[in-house]
This record gives C-alpha cells, sequence and structure tokens, in this order.
C-alpha cells in the first residue's frame, strides 16, 4: 500500500464517527488535501490493483468531509483537476461526480449528493424540550447502474441513488422542484454522450434521476440524451442570460442516408438548438442565432473627451 494512502486510511479511521463533523475542525481541511494528493496518484496510476484500494480510500475520505455541518464552504477548488464539484445558485446541494477509465476506453462513474435539511418550509430546525437543535443534512452516495444506457429507451430511465445513470456533471440548473443536469459520459470507444438529466427529491428527501419537463414534439423524455462520434465536440451549456439551456444540433458528417442513426458518424452541422423555460418546463427551440445580439446602446454618441473632467488629474 502506498504511503500517502496508510496516511489517509489512518486519518479516517482514528477519527470518532459523528452525524456531523465541525468543519473548523484540522482533520477536514487534512483530509481534503490528502484526497487532493491521492487522486492525483489514483488518476495517473494505471495498476487496477492500486486504483481499487486508492479509489475506496477516497470514497471513505469523501464521505466523511460531507459529514461537516456546512460543506459548501469548504476550499472545493483545490480537488477539480480531478472531480466535478456542483453547487447551485440557491446552495442548497452539492454534487460531486467523477469518472474512473476502464478498458476499451469505457469510464465507471461515482458521485456523491449532499443536500441541505429542509423541513416545513424551508426550515432545517427542530426544537425538542424547549431548545433548538440542527438536523442532520443528508448525504447520499451514487452507485452507477452501468446498464441503463444498454436500455431500449434509456431518455424514459428513471433512477435513484442506488440505480444512478451515470454522468459526469458539468453544470447544475435550480428549477421550480427540480434540477437540470448538464453531463457527459463517455460510453465506449466508437461514441459518446451528453446529456440534460433532471434532479428531483420525493417527500422523504430521496433523490431521483428523470423526470418528463421536456416539451419535445412527438416525445415526452424524462431526460435529453445527444450521441455522437468519440472525435467530435459538442456544447452544451445554459445561457443565465437568456434562461436556457443552448446546445449543438448533431447530425452525420455528409448527406449518405446509410448514416443516418449511425452515431460514430454523427457530430456538430454548425445550428444550434436550445431549450426554453416556460410554465416550469423546457420547449423546443430549433436552429436559433447565437450570435450576439446588439445593444441600444450600440448606437449611441461617443462622450466628448475634451469635456470630459478627471477625477485624479496627473500631476
Amino acid at each position: 500500500m502506498h504511503p500517502a494512502l496508510i496516511v489517509l486510511t489512518a486519518c479516517l479511521f482514528a477519527l470518532p464517527y459523528r452525524a456531523q463533523v465541525d468543519q473548523s475542525d484540522s482533520s477536514v481541511l487534512k483530509t481534503l488535501f490528502l484526497i487532493q494528493k491521492q487522486a492525483d496518484r489514483l488518476f495517473k496510476n494505471p495498476s487496477v490493483k492500486i486504483q481499487t484500494a486508492s479509489h475506496d480510500s477516497l470514497v471513505a475520505a469523501l464521505e466523511f468531509i460531507l459529514q461537516c455541518k456546512d460543506p459548501l464552504i469548504l476550499p472545493w477548488d483545490s480537488l477539480k483537476s480531478h472531480f466535478s464539484v456542483l453547487i447551485p445558485a440557491n446552495r442548497r446541494l452539492l454534487l460531486i461526480t467523477w469518472n474512473l477509465p476502464e478498458r476499451n476506453e469505457c469510464n465507471r462513474y461515482y458521485g456523491f449528493l449532499w443536500q441541505q435539511a429542509t423541513f416545513k418550509k424551508n426550515h432545517f430546525w427542530q426544537r425538542k424540550k424547549n431548545t433548538t437543535v440542527a438536523l442532520p443534512n443528508f448525504v447520499y452516495r451514487l452507485h452507477e447502474n452501468t446498464n441503463w444506457l444498454k436500455q431500449k429507451s434509456p431518455e424514459l430511465y428513471t433512477g435513484s441513488a442506488e440505480q444512478w445513470p451515470g454522468m459526469l456533471y458539468t453544470a447544475i440548473v435550480p428549477a421550480n422542484g427540480y434540477y437540470l443536469l448538464l453531463g457527459w459520459n463517455g460510453k465506449d470507444a466508437y461514441t459518446q454522450f451528453k446529456g440534460i438529466d433532471v434532479l428531483w427529491f420525493d417527500a422523504e428527501h430521496q433523490p431521483h434521476f428523470g423526470k418528463p419537463v421536456f416539451k419535445i414534439p412527438k416525445k415526452n423524455p424524462k431526460r435529453m440524451l445527444f450521441e455522437y462520434s468519440k472525435e467530435a465536440q459538442m456544447s452544451l451549456r445554459y445561457d443565465p442570460w437568456s434562461r436556457r439551456v443552448i446546445y449543438s444540433h448533431l447530425g452525420p458528417r455528409d448527406e449518405n442516408p446509410a448514416l443516418l442513426g449511425q452515431f460514430a458518424f454523427y457530430g456538430p452541422d454548425g445550428s444550434f438548438d436550445a431549450l426554453n423555460e416556460r410554465d416550469n418546463r423546457w420547449i423546443l427551440e430549433e436552429a436559433i442565432d447565437v450570435r450576439n445580439k446588439r445593444s441600444k446602446l450600440d448606437n449611441a454618441p461617443k462622450p466628448d473627451t475634451e469635456q470630459q473632467i478627471q477625477l485624479y488629474p496627473i500631476k
């Protein structure tokens, strides 16, 4: 076992388990630092045996850190070279995902989901015997269902923390009662996916993935998936100014009818589509103009520099 792995494991098991850990505890920051160092070795080492042992320790360390009273304030940027760490604008979630490459250019996906405790109109305090006690937050480990993309209609699959449709998430967008998740899945040596998934929680605070919030002609998907060539690059992003999801339109590399449905030959065709939010649903708009809109101030007269007064005259 690598010396750094021994230190990391000893650090974890020497600490008593608590429902919530004080983020000011030096052991939390120390564990975060050791995760970073161990991840550097893990993702560079091709040995499957070493990967398995190192990865198990990383998972245990991340789970320990997420027991903090408020993990949102921790310096997660130190892990972003190997992990995707997403915090939505409402700061009620923390979503961590990562992938490990396997043979044949396939990947395995892993993740953790931290949710702020919310009870009775978002109050997460509970009174007990005239004292106010903070309720524990929710931490879920995401276990990938490695067969979800092999289903006949993966767009209709409904996942959970135990049967997670694994992706490496790149953005999270809060909506009314759910979150949009933009992500990527490497699939195999020939094609890859980008997707728009939906995360929502039931009355018991259990997470679910997939929900029919998209208005697509002749379809009622619970998520949107885009499959294309491993050699191509697709754009998928959320534009906060227009409040819409913008993505590349995909098609075969030429007009040969034999290539229709052969996604190993698909890539962006130069046009873009969008999903616009209306009444808490996302409506498809095809062939949008992604050029910057001209401002009303573009033709405004420029100020006369001779009439301007220097606030700080040059001596």
